[in-house]
């Protein structure tokens, strides 16, 4: 099954209460085996699925305080970058394996 499990190793290293709320908020796994990522229309669904996850993983309980708003959007921001360079990668893969498939 092709999976991304979203982890914040980075982010809980920076003590963000939003990766400190709750250890089981801060990890989601995200399916993206029955998407064609060689298709815009797959690779959009995969970004909608991912931009869901990074909100889930940084969420925290209802809060007025703005230190908290402010470290969940730098939550946000920091997972978004390493979502990024993760993403690329998982489209690169699917784009190889579509061409090698082609070969044989």
């Amino acid at each position: 099954m092709k999976t991304l499990a979203l982890a914040l190793a980075a982010i809980l290293a920076t003590g963000s209460t939003p990766a400190l709320a709750s250890p089981d908020l801060n990890r989601v796994i995200v399916s993206y085996e029955d998407l064609d990522l060689r298709s815009a229309e797959g690779q959009a669904t995969l970004d909608r699925r991912l931009e869901k996850a990074v909100a889930e993983v940084c969420r925290v309980p209802q809060s007025r305080s703005v230190r908290v708003a402010s470290e969940t959007q730098a939550c946000i921001a920091d997972l978004r970058d390493q979502v990024l360079k993760l993403r690329a990668r998982i489209i690169a893969e699917a784009q190889r394996h579509a061409a090698q498939d082609k070969r044989d």
